[in-house]
């Protein structure tokens, strides 16, 4: 089910986009092992709390190019829902460190990967004129839906991070088997609900 919006989609004018993102729950740094970034934890409740934008949709669009001496890729997200929104979009131009132009080609582990006709759910902060996932790729789920007779997934690809406790108490511990993945309909109604206690 698509839900359009009446304004159109938000245009990028100049991009910046730092490789360290510093946030109150979602603290990114390069790992000292050469194939994990470690990120802090943090539930689906703070996702939402901390988030300017959560949207449900299908990637159409997945455009890499250089800028400022770096590549970078712009993907457009066409929206079916906003689960969480100041405004109305009918699409989204969210920016990525990395991406592929010509021979030439970067990737920054942990990094969010979409790929046209992908149905996601991701939680965005907003920087300048773009938007960026809030926590790499533990704020972006794919949606799996082929499974007969059985209710859609929504699938976290964080094989690359390795997820650090947020109690202080931990010790910045590392949590092994972090959930990568619950019903679609959970995080939904999970998000909902921070919303609607937002407006109240």
């Amino acid at each position: 089910m698509r839900k359009k919006s009446k304004e159109g989609s938000l245009l990028l004018k100049k991009i910046f986009f730092p490789l360290f993102v510093s946030l109150i729950i979602a603290l990114v740094l390069q790992a000292q092992t050469a194939h994990a970034t470690l990120i802090i934890g943090a539930s689906i409740e703070e996702l939402t709390a901390q988030a300017d934008l959560v949207v449900e949709g299908t990637v159409v669009q997945v455009t890499s190019f250089w800028q400022e001496g770096q590549i970078v890729t712009q993907t457009t997200i066409e929206v079916d829902s906003l689960l969480k929104a100041n405004e109305s979009y009918q699409t989204i131009e969210l920016i990525t460190l990395g991406g592929r132009v010509g021979d030439m080609a970067t990737r920054v582990v942990g990094t969010t990967s979409f790929q046209p006709d992908q149905e996601v759910v991701v939680f965005l902060v907003q920087r300048e004129r773009y938007f960026t996932p809030l926590a790499m790729a533990f704020s972006s789920f794919e949606i799996i839906s082929d499974r007969e007779e059985l209710e859609p997934l929504a699938i976290r690809r964080i094989e690359n991070l390795r997820i650090l406790s947020n109690d202080p108490s931990s010790g910045g511990r590392v949590i092994e088997n972090f959930p990568a993945q619950l019903p679609l309909n959970e995080l939904r109604r999970r998000i909902e609900t921070v919303v609607s206690q937002e407006n109240r």
